[in-house]
């Protein structure tokens, strides 16, 4: 199986109410997929509790993704109307990374909420240079992109779950001594 195909049920196991640790035990022997593989799957599919939880803070997320996402389209009109119809692609392109972005928080991927702070930082950082330090619109900017950047590392640690790797040894039905990963989440 793909790690999408993996991915879709594993995701299908989180909706219907089961935990990380439940969805692993089932799909590993569904699907005869390692631990290992399977756990890196799941670290990143939060349980429908944790999305429940934060829910709020994921749509102001969304939002403010939303808005700057329709902020940079803004900002691009003035080009295409300085330069022609053939600069109307940059238009566009100027907010493919906040749609991508966008997607994944609202599909609750933990492994976007990372990338959502450390982009505002270095969208943040690029837009301080030549302002005014008394300019109310860098206030505003600032206090945005800082309340992004605590959502998107706030989520990120609530969502991505870690998982724990211990080696358990056993005996098996002919007597030998073997060993193996024994994988548990901390939801």
């Amino acid at each position: 199986m793909t790690k999408g195909e993996l991915s879709k049920i594993a995701l299908t196991k989180i909706k219907d109410g089961k935990s990380r640790q439940e969805t692993l035990e089932e799909m590993h022997t569904e699907t005869q997929t390692s631990r290992a593989e399977l756990a890196k799957i799941l670290k990143y599919l939060p349980p429908l509790k944790t999305r429940e939880r934060y829910k709020v803070l994921n749509a102001v997320l969304l939002f403010l993704l939303l808005l700057t996402a329709l902020f940079k389209i803004l900002t691009g009109i003035p080009i295409v109307l300085d330069n022609g119809i053939w600069w109307l692609p940059v238009l566009f392109f100027l907010p493919i990374l906040n749609i991508i972005l966008i997607y994944g928080v609202a599909k609750f991927k933990g492994k976007y909420y990372k990338p959502v702070a450390i982009l505002t930082i270095l969208g943040f950082l690029r837009s301080l240079k030549g302002i005014d330090a008394m300019d109310m619109y860098l206030l505003i900017d600032l206090l945005i992109a800082g309340f992004m950047v605590f959502l998107g590392f706030f989520l990120k640690s609530k969502f991505a779950g870690d998982y724990e790797t211990t080696r358990e040894y056993y005996i098996n039905d002919m007597g030998e001594n073997r060993g193996r990963d024994v994988i548990s989440f901390r939801d």
